[in-house]
């Protein structure tokens, strides 16, 4: 006989790697194999992907419904955030029920806001806890945002606050997210506001500051500016786009642009590239494999970062755990990681010329550049958390609410 538990996550997105074939936040993989690794069984509900399976585990299984995002894609925008909503709510619950008649699950774990409707619902059926994990809230503590932007963007998620669960993790993304639940009423004694997993251990792991340049054609360079975000339009990869032809003002043809990752805004960044000339200078890497994103920043001598909510992405940690200075727009929290003149550059943010300026002097001061990267490194080593210890605070909290586990043969 053995023991375990099973914990049933009802997720909106259709894979584990965000971007897929091991490319994207790797937080999803971490969080299975440390809840395997603790005796769990890991169950998610989620849309249809018609691509391979990207996690393989034993202890970990997919149950799909039918993917409404894709079929309904061309729907008006009004008639999506209408009925996708209610859509995912009714699917996933009837999935999750199903599956969970099966597996017996001693936790519902809803990822976003979006699956925690059903999430409450799944769990107040089984009489088992629920817990939401939000990774970040963007702009819903942003006071700046009005009443009509609230009620033309943030509806859902307003209303999704509104259902009880046990427990609400919150990872800190710099948008204030712990701030943001408390102001809606969640409980603080149910706030879980935890840092994000980072691999700590690329301090110091080799890496080959020639993969990137010679798997993507990269040549006749001195210097190299890396931009590592998934292109989506609030986090504003046209305007790395724009800082470049700036930069390359300043510096010549010198200058090596990367933006690496992928999304829907990479076909209007690649025609800004056309039109502003920059087709020898920008390159569009696609999604680069995790486990390649050491050997990017060996190559790059200054991280760029332009989101419009908080710079303090997990992309932003691993360049400075790798050791290379970020030149950011100060948005969210950035400051807390991101300091000025030290671990790198902030600027106003929206502010083009004032980034341009900042990779400008960090290009021209190899000595400053140098420094601030090591310095990055050093605060990283500081104050970041591995993704072991995150998925064990995690696990932490799952074990406060759940009954003993069920017995198996």
């Amino acid at each position: 006989m053995s023991t375990r538990r099973c914990i049933l996550v009802v997720t909106p997105w259709k894979r584990r790697w965000e971007l897929g074939h091991g490319a994207g936040l790797a937080d999803d993989v971490h969080f299975i194999d440390g809840l395997i690794a603790h005796g769990y069984d890991v169950h998610y509900v989620s849309p249809r992907d018609t691509d391979p399976p990207d996690v393989s585990a034993a202890g970990y299984s997919v149950h799909s419904f039918p993917n409404f995002y894709e079929a309904t894609a061309a729907w008006p925008t009004l008639f999506k955030r209408i009925f996708w909503p209610l859509l995912f709510t009714v699917l996933a619950t009837w999935r999750g029920w199903r599956t969970a008649q099966r597996v017996q699950p001693t936790l519902v774990l809803a990822q976003s806001y979006v699956a925690g409707p059903a999430a409450f619902l799944l769990a107040r059926r089984l009489h088992v806890p629920s817990v939401v994990k939000l990774f970040g809230v963007m702009d819903l503590a942003d006071p700046s945002v009005s009443r009509w932007y609230r009620l033309r963007r943030q509806t859902e998620m307003l209303v999704a606050l509104r259902f009880h669960h046990d427990a609400w993790i919150v990872l800190d993304d710099g948008t204030r997210g712990d701030q943001a639940l408390r102001e809606r009423g969640i409980p603080s004694s149910r706030i879980h506001f935890l840092p994000n997993g980072v691999n700590l251990e690329w301090r110091t792991a080799p890496s080959d500051p020639e993969w990137l340049p010679e798997r993507h054609g990269i040549v006749r360079y001195s210097y190299l500016v890396l931009y590592l975000a998934r292109l989506v339009d609030w986090k504003r990869p046209d305007a790395f786009v724009r800082v470049a032809e700036r930069v390359r003002a300043a510096m010549g043809r010198r200058v090596a642009f990367v933006i690496g990752g992928d999304g829907p805004e990479r076909a209007r960044c690649e025609v800004l590239v056309n039109s502003l000339d920059l087709a020898n200078e920008v390159y569009f890497t696609g999604a680069i494999p995790h486990d390649r994103i050491p050997d990017a920043m060996a190559t790059a001598d200054v991280f760029v970062a332009t989101s419009k909510h908080s710079n303090r992405s997990i992309a932003v940690c691993e360049a400075m755990v790798c050791g290379t200075p970020v030149a950011a727009f100060d948005t969210g929290q950035t400051h807390a990681v991101v300091r000025n003149g030290e671990t790198g550059r902030l600027v106003r943010d929206g502010d083009e010329q004032a980034l341009a300026n900042a990779i400008v002097e960090l290009l021209k001061d190899d000595d400053a550049r140098r420094a601030m990267g090591r310095h990055a490194r050093d605060f990283a080593e500081a104050h970041f958390v591995d993704w072991e210890e995150r998925v064990e605070q995690e696990i932490r909290i799952f074990e406060t609410l759940q009954t003993p586990p069920r017995v198996t043969s």
